[in-house]
Order: structure tokens, then C-alpha cells, then sequence
């Protein structure tokens, strides 16, 4: 089970990734500074934020780079679809809350 974390703050936080780079099963976030809201970012922080997606079912690694604001998340493409990425990123809160809510189920 994902470790203890308000989904408010999870919507809000993600406000602040851009996906930069894509392959199935393989996504670099960054953390935008200019979109991110840095009240949020900081008290959530990138190793909270990198333990809790390592603890979703379907991640089989994640990779911190706090000195360069990114994440690597190493995903299975048969549980985790490589297009909802685009929509736990950058879709509105309640399509992304309904994939995450989803995700959270199968564990």
C-alpha cells in the first residue's frame, strides 16, 4: 500500500510535472519551477513524492534526481497504460483523480 498521502496535495503537486520524455514502460517528470506550486512541492518534496509513486501497483522502479527536479519511473505498460500518463499529468483533477483511484484499487 502506497505510503499515507492527501490526493489533494498529489493533484495539486502534479500541477507542477511536465512529462519530459516518453517510451512505453519509461517516463522522465519534471518539475517545472516557473508552473509548480512550490508550497506544495516542497512540503510533498521529490524522494515523498518518488517513494509514493514506487509504492503504486504496476511501478517497478522509481529514480529520484532532486538535483536536477526529475523523476525516472520505470512502469509495466500492461497495468499502467503509457497514454495515462498524459492524463494523471496533465488532464483535469477529477479524470486524473479517477485513474489514480483506479490504480489505488488494484492494490
Amino acid at each position: 500500500m502506497a505510503p499515507t498521502l492527501d490526493l489533494g496535495e498529489l493533484l495539486a503537486f502534479r500541477q507542477g510535472l511536465v512529462i519530459a520524455h516518453q517510451v512505453p514502460g519509461r517516463i522522465r517528470l519534471r518539475i517545472d519551477p516557473e508552473l509548480a506550486n512550490w508550497a506544495v512541492g516542497q512540503k510533498l518534496g521529490i524522494d515523498e513524492a518518488a517513494n509514493w509513486l514506487a509504492a503504486l501497483p504496476g511501478i517497478l522502479g522509481v529514480r529520484p534526481n532532486p538535483s536536477a527536479a526529475s523523476v525516472i519511473v520505470e512502469y509495466d505498460p500492461r497495468q499502467i497504460a503509457p497514454h495515462w500518463w498524459e492524463t494523471l499529468v496533465l488532464g483535469e483533477d477529477d479524470e486524473a483523480l479517477k485513474l489514480l483511484l483506479g490504480l489505488l484499487a488494484k492494490d
